[in-house]
This record gives C-alpha cells, sequence and structure tokens, in this order.
C-alpha cells in the first residue's frame, strides 16, 4: 500500500505520465539501495499499471545489473540501425 501510494504522488508530481527517464531513475535508485528481488517485483508490478507498453524484463535486469541493461540498450540500438 505504501509503495503504491508513493508511485501516486510520483505521478502527481510528474504532471500524470512517467517517462522511460523516470523509470530508468527508479532502477537506477533500486539498484544503488541494493533492492531485494521481492521489492523490485513488487515495484514492477505497480509500475506496469501505470504504463501498458512497460518491459518488466528489462526494468528487472536494469535493477540488478545496470551493465547487462546497458549491452541490451546497445544491441537494440544496432538492431534499429539495421
Amino acid at each position: 500500500m505504501y509503495l503504491r501510494s508513493t508511485l501516486d504522488l510520483m505521478l502527481s508530481w510528474l504532471g500524470g505520465t512517467m517517462t522511460k527517464k523516470h523509470f530508468e531513475a527508479v532502477a537506477r535508485g533500486l539498484y544503488q539501495a541494493k533492492a531485494d528481488m521481492d521489492t523490485i517485483k513488487s515495484v514492477t508490478r505497480e509500475i506496469e499499471s501505470f504504463n501498458p507498453n512497460f518491459n518488466r524484463a528489462r526494468f528487472i535486469v536494469a535493477c540488478t545489473h545496470p551493465v547487462v541493461h546497458e549491452a541490451l540498450v546497445e544491441k537494440h540500438l544496432r538492431r534499429r540501425q539495421a
């Protein structure tokens, strides 16, 4: 419940939308806090309710290992350029 109200408060400050930049900031914060997987999955479920295009797997990777996330981003960008 606390998590949901925190995310609702964040959304009201942001004018109702979260961008990729905001998701990345949340992922970095969870990584830096060394959040456990239960916490990361709980945050992920809440964020999914705000954005139907949210990529759950990519977010979890970003929360647990930013080097792996960066490699996924680079791979995606290479595919788009081809």
